[in-house]
């Protein structure tokens, strides 16, 4: 990667240590961790005005957002489209979102110009995707596609370990209550 990412305290995070602090964010926290260093090294390599991940699930797309938006960003048509193409997607300017009629809508409405979507997927990760988003068009056409891509990916792999751990941290402490119960009963 050929740009800093910001850390703790305001530091430039060289490309390997925002990868290790992806890594490290990686705990039963339900992903929380893992979504806040990536929207951290977000803000450095790709400044948004709005942005979230959206993670395939079956009943639909899990959203975390980067910004205080409650409104998804994009609709499932661009989302759906970045995670089979497995590519990055970048829209300078609203009539380029004119294939993705639910996304292009949100745009107009929430004053977009420009989005930047990036595959959760390409590393191997789940499916989904990072979408940002800027009020001025032409916002990401200086951004490091590779720099962006390979954090994403970094992301993509740890939110899924995260969830992982998480499931797995819920189903330990079921077992232990139940295991306390049957103690209970026995004594």
């Amino acid at each position: 990667m050929d740009a800093a990412i910001i850390g703790p305290g305001g530091s430039p995070l060289e490309s390997n240590q925002t990868l290790l602090a992806l890594a490290a964010a990686t705990t039963w926290d339900g992903g929380d961790g893992v979504v806040s260093t990536l929207r951290s090294a977000l803000c450095a390599l790709a400044p948004f005005d709005a942005g979230e991940l959206a993670l395939s699930m079956p009943t639909g797309f899990r959203r975390w957002t980067f910004t205080d938006e409650e409104d998804p960003v994009a609709a499932e048509d661009l989302l759906v489209d970045v995670a089979r193409h497995d590519m990055p997607l970048r829209i300078d300017q609203p009539e380029e979102a004119a294939r993705f009629p639910e996304t292009a809508a949100r745009m107009r409405r929430c004053g977009y110009m420009s989005m930047l979507a990036v595959p959760l997927n390409a590393a191997g990760g789940p499916e989904g995707a990072v979408v940002l988003a800027r009020r001025f068009g032409w916002a990401y056409a200086g951004t490091s596609m590779r720099a962006v891509s390979v954090c994403v990916s970094m992301a993509g792999l740890c939110l899924e370990r995260s969830l992982a751990l998480t499931a797995l941290r819920r189903e330990l402490e079921a077992a232990g209550h139940r295991l306390r119960e049957l103690e209970g009963r026995y004594r």
